[in-house]
């Protein structure tokens, strides 16, 4: 019989429950930013109360994957969530504070609760789940607990099951996203195929037809620099390229909306040229008609090649995928029941101290035996 286990995006979880804390404990700001200490207490009893819901949900070995500090998709491609930082740097949480709280958080777990913490620093949650679940489904009962459309692409190798703990529901590919495609690339399920034709706008990832063909704006002013293409893959290359950019003074114009007419602080310099998904369907019916979207373009191809790069599990490299491998094979649960209570006392987490109980499911080979377990064990 195969080992169940559930595998939880932690790092979703934990914002998730951090702006829910935002909203209703409403704290004060200094300095422009939230108080941490107006919130984070009330986050934690949020977070612990989501861990809580899980364990007695799923009744099996739970995985917390969480993000590393240094994910292996920034050193290929440098764009990758730049998006994020700066949304964060124009955000009003003390992300620094946030997370050495967090970090805390996860130490207290890792020395006392019924979870397996999995962290490996060139890793992000995502790459966790998808090397458990697509290189070694068959050897696990495996549930995963995300609202990342990214992980349902797992459906597609293994019978993996995904609650989604917003929706509180099962999510599942269809059978024309799971069918797979042999491609140049290699054979490729329809939704990953999809993916990397539209992009993943909340990961900075570009559509296919993103940064492919420049604004009439800049091809202007190329001509008037002396430059008589268009072929964005042979101007990028240009020495003089980047200088180009750093004199040309144009901004990107809102066209619709209360900020009509004003200006972006962006350089108009790319055309936004739009790519749906029902577009991206139509192009992956089939190999042959992939690939002749694919050349329709002397950019579309190796646009794909970076999006299938960014987006596919089946693309983390091997040395990550040995990382987490080790870690889930030496990672073990260190239930300790007193230091549960401990840690609930000293975090004014009341309503944990007294439903502590809930935590409690299962043995564990490094369980520390207590008289608080004969009120736990019933």
């Amino acid at each position: 019989m195969k080992k169940s286990i559930t595998i939880v995006d932690f790092s979703h979880l934990n914002m998730r429950n951090l702006f829910i804390a935002l909203m209703q404990a409403k704290p004060r700001k200094k300095d422009g930013l939230f108080v941490t200490e107006d919130f984070i207490q009330f986050h934690k009893s949020l977070l612990f109360n989501s861990l809580q819901f899980i364990k007695n949900k799923f009744k099996n070995e739970i995985i917390l994957a969480t993000d590393g500090q240094h994910n292996w998709r920034k050193d290929f491609y440098a764009e990758y969530k730049a998006n994020r930082s700066k949304a964060k740097e124009d955000n009003e949480v003390n992300f620094e504070e946030f997370f050495e709280e967090t970090d805390k958080i996860l130490e207290a777990i890792k020395k006392n609760f019924p979870f397996k913490v999995l962290s490996v620093r060139e890793a992000e949650a995502d790459d966790i789940a998808g090397v458990i679940s697509i290189n070694h489904g068959e050897e696990y009962d495996i549930t995963l607990v995300t609202s990342d459309h990214d992980w349902l692409q797992v459906q597609a190798h293994n019978d993996i099951r995904i609650w989604d703990p917003i929706k509180k529901e099962d999510r599942n590919l269809n059978d024309f996203e799971k069918e797979m495609i042999q491609t140049d690339f290699g054979l490729i399920s329809r939704f990953t195929i999809i993916h990397s034709l539209i992009g993943d706008k909340g990961d900075n990832v570009p559509t296919i037809t993103g940064f492919s063909h420049f604004t009439d704006n800049f091809i202007t002013y190329l001509k008037q620099n002396g430059i008589n293409t268009d072929c964005v893959k042979t101007v990028t290359a240009m020495e003089i390229y980047p200088e180009l950019v750093e004199n040309y003074d144009i901004y990107q114009k809102i066209t619709a909306g209360k900020l009509k007419g004003q200006f972006r602080d962006i350089k108009d310099i790319f055309k936004t040229k739009p790519y749906g998904e029902k577009k991206a369907q139509k192009h992956c019916e089939n190999s042959d008609e992939l690939h002749s979207f694919l050349d329709s373009h002397n950019m579309y191809r190796s646009n794909f090649r970076r999006n299938k790069t960014l987006v596919d599990f089946k693309e983390i490299p091997e040395e990550v995928h040995d990382k987490i491998m080790k870690e889930f094979n030496e990672t073990e649960i260190n239930y300790d029941s007193n230091g549960m209570l401990e840690y609930f006392m000293n975090e004014k987490l009341a309503l944990h101290v007294s439903n502590i109980n809930k935590f409690y499911s299962g043995k564990y080979e490094n369980k520390k035996e207590n008289k608080l377990d004969d009120f736990l064990d019933f």
